[in-house]
């Protein structure tokens, strides 16, 4: 789905369209291979624990503001899994 998704919106721009298509890589790096089923809560708390312990690239601590746009990029491809392509009921 992660794969899927910037082909099916591939002619968006700009700044938010960058960060997202980073975003979505770093879940695809850690969860990438799951299937969509196995997308739960419990999860989700364990890519946050893992992201909001890990620095920035300028090693700094890393802010649950961040965390809720990377979840807020990932809400987008589910949302497209229910929506568009019909692969989740919910």
């Amino acid at each position: 789905a992660i794969a899927r998704y910037p082909r099916e919106e591939r002619n968006k721009q700009g700044r938010q369209w960058v960060d997202k298509l980073r975003h979505l890589e770093w879940f695809r790096g850690r969860a990438g291979k799951r299937p969509l089923t196995e997308v739960s809560p419990s999860l989700l708390a364990a890519l946050r624990t893992n992201f909001l312990s890990a620095t920035t690239r300028f090693k700094s601590e890393r802010k649950p503001q961040t965390w809720n746009r990377y979840l807020s990029s990932l809400s987008c491809v589910l949302e497209a899994c229910v929506r568009d392509w019909e692969w989740l009921e919910t």
